[in-house]
């Protein structure tokens, strides 16, 4: 049947057998139908048909699939996408601002939410958080802040903390006190009088651990107004602390480390670092005095106990009956190191190494050095971040110019520079994921908040 005779057959068959018959031509013979169609058709007729294609043209396919299907789709999107998709209409609106969405972004860039965002995530608003998180981020890459200076003590700052909900300052100072403030208001919520103080640890936002001169452990709940417990049996004084949610441990000036159980308020193991890594001796000369050096830096992770002493750090398995799991040797005296996920990251006078903790993890340790960090004194690390505390020194025609301190954060993933200022008296040194806190020598607490 020739495309005459074709169309001339429309005329005796209703709409349904009509567009089985347009559709059975090819390509081209529909085509011609079409043009024919619209040449004969008024200007009404064409209006309605421009209409009828617009509608189709910019058919929703989003708002028609199952829930489910949507989803999985915005879910392949980047957040600016995901934003921009927001403002199509009321439907990708409500769907745009599903949680599950949103938290996959979240960890994009952080990994722990639990702590810091409790108030959202009750409430399962992870739009919100990534606000927040976004904000910061950005902030640290435009070197954006506000910077807060304190003075609430009479003495050296000997340990100063931001709560990991960031809503709390907790410091403790040589004037024998602790206080806890309001990170909003700087308002005074709670106080402590205490022993002069060497080191502390704090965990959970709740657990405050001191070691003293005293030669004690002084633990605290800071959330509450309870006597502290006191741990004794040091016969140095307590120059290292840490604790987490079963175990406090402590070191003083001699060779060993107790490991305590602080809810049975009881010492259940002692561990001794061996003479050679305790000792230091002049090879070349046998009648060279020894030098005994003291732990450095002591945390726990996970099922290890990690201590630094000179240039060694060694790794303790709690699981296996606290035995000696790994020994460490670097080449220089290792001044200050943090754990984070699986790696220890240690500073040395010029350098820092990221050192994997799990035989099973086949890395090298790496090395980097850096000789625009003259002298490196602490190292703080969290999940996108490396904190350095370091002092620098120059010379000059008159001679060697007094030593300054600085404060420099880097990228973990590229190790870029995100943030550098000047910290004269810097005694101590914390981070969270909002801001950077040090401690002076004068009383002085310095905030700087990238939130």
């Amino acid at each position: 049947m020739d495309n005459t005779n074709k169309r001339s057959n429309l005329v005796v068959h209703n709409n349904s057998e009509i567009i089985k018959l347009i559709l059975s031509f090819d390509k081209n013979e529909r085509n011609e139908v079409y043009k024919e169609l619209i040449k004969y058709c008024g200007s009404e007729d064409r209006k309605f048909i421009k209409n009828e294609i617009k509608q189709y043209r910019h058919k929703d396919v989003i708002s028609l699939l199952p829930e489910e299907l949507s989803l999985y789709i915005l879910s392949l999107l980047d957040f600016r996408t995901l934003i921009i998709a927001s403002m199509v209409n009321k439907k990708w609106n409500i769907l745009c601002s599903n949680s599950e969405l949103w938290k996959q972004h979240c960890h994009l860039f952080s990994y722990q939410l639990e702590l810091e965002y409790n108030y959202f995530l009750k409430n399962n608003n992870y739009q919100n958080i990534f606000k927040m998180i976004y904000c910061r981020e950005s902030n640290y890459k435009k070197k954006k802040f506000n910077k807060h200076s304190l003075n609430f003590h009479n003495g050296k700052i000997m340990g100063v903390y931001v709560s990991s909900n960031n809503q709390q300052l907790i410091s403790l100072s040589f004037d024998r006190t602790i206080q806890i403030h309001d990170i909003n208001t700087f308002k005074l919520i709670r106080q402590f009088e205490t022993d002069t103080m060497k080191c502390s640890s704090l965990y959970n936002n709740e657990l405050l651990v001191i070691g003293t001169f005293s030669r004690t452990c002084v633990l605290y709940n800071i959330k509450t107004d309870d006597p502290p417990k006191i741990f004794t049996g040091h016969i140095n004084t307590v120059c290292a602390v840490n604790i987490n949610n079963q175990y406090m441990i402590s070191a003083s000036l001699n060779k060993y480390i107790f490991v305590w159980d602080w809810k049975e308020e009881k010492r259940i193991k002692e561990l001794k670092i061996p003479d050679e890594y305790y000792y230091n001796r002049n090879e070349q000369d046998d009648n060279a005095l020894f030098i005994n050096f003291s732990v450095t830096e002591l945390k726990i992770k996970d099922q290890f106990i990690i201590a630094a002493i000179h240039n060694h750090i060694l790794v303790w398995n709690i699981e296996k009956d606290f035995e000696l799991y790994k020994i460490i040797t670097l080449t220089d005296t290792i001044r200050s190191f943090d754990v984070c996920d699986t790696y220890i990251f240690a500073s040395q006078i010029q350098s820092y190494s990221i050192i994997p903790i799990l035989e099973e993890i086949e890395e090298d340790i790496i090395v980097y050095k850096n000789r625009s960090l003259n002298v490196i004194q602490k190292i703080v690390v969290d999940e996108k971040r490396i904190v350095f505390w370091y002092i620098e020194t120059s010379q000059s025609s008159s001679g060697i110019n007094p030593n300054r301190s600085f404060i420099k954060i880097i990228n973990r993933e590229d190790h870029k520079e995100l943030f550098k200022c000047e910290s004269p008296g810097i005694n101590v040194l914390n981070i969270n994921k909002n801001s950077i806190v040090y401690g002076d020598y004068y009383g002085s607490i310095i905030i700087y908040d990238f939130s």
